[in-house]
């Protein structure tokens, strides 16, 4: 029987901060996007380079969307864009000498941060056994293709692969639909769904969903004015607040919970109970490690 992850707070929080970070590096070190860095690292697992509507359904973007993305990529010489023998208007892309430099630097440095700051004492062993054929298949199932399909093409020894990271994207992109569904934000839905958990300061709620200040307060600010959420003084302590649900509130967090749990099940199902199991452990570890690197880095 198959079994499935369902969606939390803290889940939300490791794929939003992963996201985050990786953006970050990419941006300020390379001058690439998240999607850029995405589509070079799957060029640079195809020897032959990749037809761009093939490119586009393997990064799961529009082919017009993919278009600007290339053309931006080519401007820097890091792609070269090459018409089909047997079809002119076909272009096969692949990475320029440059452009394999780029990916292989850009690649190693993620991966650096990634392992240093929120993977420690991750099991590499766990991770080629369960991890990885369960996110190729679960991307799969993700983009409505057949679990035996090509998939995402990766170096067999590779542990940050390209269908992680397709992967990230994609269904952080499902959850922002089935949000929008109900007149919210992702970052919304996230805010409902931990309150639902329970009144809390403004500070926790940063804290906990990996979210600046100043973004809490415009979330505060928007959804009070909406009537989802309300302030109370705090009884522990008068100068602080507690942020608590209405009634409102709490009808549409457990409205937009059920949305957001169906699409994360349908996401992450395993065949197996153990690979489930080490799913589960690892995003454990994973937030907790990210909640210490936060800490760290504000002391």
């Amino acid at each position: 029987m198959k079994e499935s992850i369902g969606f939390s707070s803290e889940l939300a929080s490791i794929y939003a901060e992963s996201i985050r970070v990786i953006s970050e590096i990419c941006r300020s070190r390379f001058g690439l996007t998240y999607s850029q860095f995405v589509v070079m690292k799957i060029l640079s697992s195809a020897e032959e380079g990749l037809r761009a509507g093939d490119l586009a359904c393997t990064v799961g973007l529009k082919i017009g969307s993919l278009w600007l993305l290339l053309l931006d990529l080519e401007d820097k010489g890091l792609i070269v864009k090459e018409s089909e023998e047997d079809d002119r208007r076909v272009m096969r892309c692949s990475l320029s000498v440059e452009g394999a430099s780029v990916i292989a630097e850009c690649n190693s440095e993620v991966l650096d941060t990634l392992v240093k700051r929120y993977w420690v004492a991750l099991p590499d062993r766990e991770f080629f056994e369960y991890a990885r054929p369960t996110i190729d298949d679960n991307l799969a199932r993700l983009k409505g293709e057949s679990a035996d399909s090509a998939g995402v093409p990766h170096s067999p020894s590779d542990v940050l692969t390209a269908s992680f990271l397709v992967f990230l994207r994609v269904l952080t992109e499902r959850w922002t639909e089935a949000c929008r569904l109900h007149q919210l934000t992702l970052a919304e839905a996230r805010l409902l769904v931990r309150l639902a958990d329970g009144e809390t300061r403004p500070s926790d709620v940063s804290e906990d969903l990996f979210m600046t200040k100043s973004l809490v307060t415009r979330l505060k600010a928007r959804m009070s004015e909406r009537g989802l959420i309300h302030e109370k003084e705090n009884p522990d302590n008068g100068q602080s607040v507690l942020l608590t649900l209405t009634p409102s509130g709490a009808r549409a967090a457990q409205e937009v919970l059920v949305e957001l749990d169906r699409v994360t099940r349908n996401a992450l199902v395993f065949d197996r109970g153990a690979a489930m199991a080490t799913l589960n452990a690892w995003h454990t570890r994973i937030y907790l490690n990210m909640r210490a690197e936060r800490s760290f880095r504000r002391k």
